[in-house]
């Protein structure tokens, strides 16, 4: 048939064009597979720490379907802009809509069949590397790479989606063009912009207002809505200020008659003034995908490298047992029976009584309990225990008198003296050496108060009134139950289920070191995984736009520089030319990537403060190292583009 034999003919001689849309299709068909085989992996599904992985890639799967319908739809474009000349010169020799629905047809199936087949390949050939990390992430031998029918089939068909989409879209524009308009679009002079001072100012408000709301975040369960926000106004902002920005700067250079009369200055600010109405978009869209870059990795390794440490600070035993009674003797023996059959040694076991977990309010000296239940604004929460099971505890000798109490803080802030608790004044000794049995909280500071005995204790706590008023159910003095166990990770882990099973805790709880420990590299291991491919995504689909922009731009120019040189402009002042052209676009995107993180630093610093996971050394030295990556690969995609673009116009 005719019309397949055109079709063919001209992927054939537009090869470098359709090559380059087939090379991305195939990139992220690649990556697509990599999470969609992670998502259905039995391996995965089945391990301790499966339905968090699960989740993570989900996340990072709906992430990445938008990311790649968005693409593809931007390089259609511009395929679309590229034949529609050969679509219109069919169309004047007589051929119907319907014999150009049949060729574009035909050239998307067979796009999609080798792009489907070679992002297969890719996918299958790093699948194995994605596993490994995976399991090195995690620390785990469980999971094991498999190749799924059914994957393969979910992948195809998710591409198959799309190109149908790619393909109604690109009928639907050319059936609203005439031939001579089909014929004069790839070629056809764009007008000069406008100067649209409004939109630039809308730009500049969003920014700011973004900006100030990233600025002014503080570390509360509304930070994570306040940066969405921020995010938002920022993304518009953008688009605005580098649609009609760069409109009013250009045209301010222009009327600066020192630096616009000079051949490089002149024919790059005229030569990108004509196109910027379309080149803003693109500039932005750059812009923020290197900007979402910087954010997913600083944010992703930074909570990575900062999750152990935060452990630390949560617990200071591998075994804490809550309970309303004490370990008696026979299960304390039945715990080194289970350590000694995992391969394991225990630590000494404390035992003490506490009056636990009273929220309250602290100003100054001043303590009292939290009256009201909406718990969301808490920071302090108040434990009390008596005396002699401290000395006990902490193996010490220490007095108090009849009004004194002793009182230790995690946080290390309270100091004072005297101390007033709910209205009752009392001496204090102030004590750091307490190696208290910490539950896993975020950004609760634990006080324990110490008195000379229990009914002490929960006189200054209040904890009769406390009960009656504002606890649904009267609670009792519980015992707390801690120690360490020394082993491999995962024989603690095995003990850990064992004495969970075998000496339940009926009345209370288990909190077990070396389970958080799996659970937090779980999350953390797989958010660290999804956002390290994500982020290497963006980068691509990043270096492929700007790829695209210099093609089209330098197709777009190459008429200009060729009637330029016949008048006299050298080959080595057309080069200068190029590269400050290209310089220009170039710098305008990742200085404004720059920008944004910078300003996006205060929110993600609230954020990472919520979840007790922000470490000043770490995120600069994260940041730092990120963004000079970056850099570096935008120098090596410049310097790339920059010979490409030079031999589009030079052609």
């Amino acid at each position: 048939m005719m019309q397949a034999k055109l079709a063919v003919r001209s992927l054939l001689h537009n090869l470098q064009r359709y090559a380059l849309f087939i090379l991305s299709s195939s990139l992220l068909i690649g990556v697509n597979f990599i999470f969609i085989s992670i998502l259905q992996n039995n391996t995965i599904n089945n391990s301790s720490g499966g339905p968090i992985v699960r989740a993570m890639i989900i996340v990072g799967l709906v992430f990445l379907v938008m990311l790649s319908v968005a693409f593809m739809f931007y390089s259609n474009g511009f395929l679309m802009r590229q034949r529609n000349r050969e679509l219109g010169v069919y169309n004047i020799l007589g051929m119907t809509r319907g014999d150009l629905e049949f060729i574009i047809m035909v050239q998307n199936l067979i796009m999609y069949v080798v792009s489907l087949v070679a992002g297969l390949v890719i996918g299958i050939s790093f699948q194995k590397l994605a596993f490994l990390a995976l399991r090195r992430l995690l620390d785990t031998t469980a999971i094991v790479s498999s190749i799924d029918l059914v994957v393969i089939g979910e992948v195809a068909g998710l591409f198959a989606v799309i190109y149908v989409m790619l393909f109604s879209y690109s009928v639907a524009k050319i059936n609203k063009l005439n031939p001579i308009n089909l014929l004069k679009s790839a070629s056809q002079a764009p007008e000069e912009p406008k100067s649209r001072w409004i939109m630039g100012i809308l730009g500049i408000v969003c920014l700011a207002v973004g900006y100030y709301l990233s600025i002014v975040t503080r570390p509360q369960l509304s930070a994570l809505s306040t940066f969405i926000i921020a995010a938002i106004l920022v993304v518009i902002g953008t688009y605005f200020l580098f649609i009609a920005g760069s409109v009013i700067i250009l045209k301010a250079l222009r009327k600066n008659k020192k630096f616009y009369y000079k051949p490089n200055h002149f024919i790059s600010v005229s030569g990108m003034l004509f196109r910027m109405k379309q080149n803003g978009a693109g500039l932005a869209s750059i812009c923020l995908l290197c900007t979402s870059t910087l954010v997913v990795l600083v944010s992703v390794i930074s909570l990575y490298s900062n999750y152990q440490k935060t452990l630390v600070n949560m617990l200071n035993y591998d075994v804490v047992r809550t309970d309303q009674r004490k370990l008696s003797a026979s299960e304390t023996e039945k715990v080194k029976q289970i350590a000694k059959q995992n391969h394991i040694e225990v630590g000494q076991i404390r035992q003490m009584q506490t009056v636990s977990g009273l929220p309250v309010k602290v100003n100054g000296n001043q303590i009292k309990n939290y009256d009201d239940k909406n718990y969301t604004r808490i920071n302090d929460s108040i434990n009390g225990l008596t005396l002699a099971d401290y000395n006990r505890w902490n193996n010490k000798n220490v007095e108090l008198g009849d009004n004194e109490l002793l009182i230790y803080s995690e946080n290390g802030k309270f100091k004072h003296k005297t101390v007033e608790l709910n209205g009752k004044k009392y001496q204090v000794k102030v004590t750091n050496d307490f190696s208290a049995p910490s539950v896993p909280t975020i950004n609760v500071n634990q006080i324990y108060v110490v008195g000379k005995n229990l009914d002490m204790v929960m006189q200054a706590l209040d904890w009769e009134n406390y009960n009656k008023e504002y606890s649904e159910e009267a609670s009792k003095p519980e015992y707390e139950t801690a120690y360490n166990l020394v082993g491999s990770k995962r024989d603690k882990l095995k003990a850990t289920q064992e004495i969970e099973k075998q000496i339940p805790a009926e009345g209370g709880y288990y909190t077990f070191k070396p389970k958080l420990e799996s659970d937090l590299q779980a999350v953390f291991g797989s958010l660290l995984f999804v956002g390290a491919l994500i982020g290497i995504v963006m980068s691509i689909t990043t270096a492929l736009i700007i790829y695209y922009k210099q093609v089209s731009e330098g197709i777009a120019d190459r008429g200009n520089f060729a009637t330029m040189q016949k008048v006299g402009l050298s080959f080595k002042e057309t080069k200068k030319a190029i590269h400050s052209q290209v310089l220009m676009v170039f710098m305008l995107p990742i200085a404004g990537a720059v920008i944004n993180l910078g300003f996006a630093t205060p929110a993600l610093k609230s954020i990472l403060k919520l979840l007790g996971m922000w470490d000043t050394q770490i995120f600069t030295t994260v940041s730092l190292a990120v963004t000079g990556s970056l850099l570096v690969c935008y120098v090596v995609i410049y310097l790339l583009t920059a010979r490409v673009y030079q031999r589009m116009v030079n052609k």
